[in-house]
């Protein structure tokens, strides 16, 4: 009898795990390049929506992005998906952080008044006698409980116009909450100098 008869077969047993250095194991090693862009990707695109502030987290997965697919061409990675998709959802967080950034900072300097149109200082700047006027408004800025109305005034007491225009600052809420003032007029008085709002209408 031979020994190859007493011998039993051997069960079926699974390959070995790739040795270290070998292209599958490299493959599979390099794979969480792609999955961390893939993932930062999502996160950038979700937070750009969020005034913009996922921009840099964006800016990251496409970083990433590029790299899974460059071992992905260098057969070290195989998740080319993943490192695809990280890369176009950075590109589109980057994109829309961008958009939403440009739009907030045009809004914010088209809302936000000149500095100096609100400077108290003006109300002792219009050279006004002191008295009563009114101001047929040419410019004005409302800001917060803060306003400021221009044009030129009017002399109640004389009924006369001066020569040039003033501005006139507003400190007090009950005088700065009125819109539409394209053709209305502001009251003040000029008492040492000094003017102050009375009114609005």
């Amino acid at each position: 009898m031979s020994d190859d008869a007493a011998t039993p077969p051997a069960p079926d047993t699974p390959p070995p795990p790739p040795l270290p250095g070998t292209p599958a194991d490299a493959a599979a090693s390099r794979n969480g390049t792609g999955t961390a862009a893939l993932v930062l990707g999502i996160i950038g695109l979700v937070l750009a929506c969020a005034f913009g502030v996922g921009i840099i987290v964006a800016i990251i997965a496409i970083v990433l992005g590029v790299i899974g697919l460059n071992n992905v061409k260098k057969g070290v990675a195989s998740n080319r998906g993943s490192a695809l998709a990280g890369t176009i959802l950075g590109i589109a967080g980057f994109v829309i952080g961008a958009v939403v950034v440009t739009f907030l900072v045009l809004f914010s300097l088209s809302t936000a008044p000149p500095s100096s149109s609100l400077d108290p200082d003006n109300n002792s700047r219009t050279g006004l006698a002191d008295g009563q006027y009114s101001l047929q408004v040419t410019d004005y800025f409302l800001y917060s409980d803060q306003c400021s109305y221009t044009g030129t005034p009017v002399n109640l007491d004389t009924q006369t116009a001066g020569g040039s225009k003033v501005t006139v600052v507003g400190l007090d809420e009950s005088v700065c909450g009125f819109t539409g003032l394209e053709t209305g007029a502001v009251y003040f008085v000029v008492s040492g100098g000094e003017a102050e709002v009375v009114r609005v209408e």
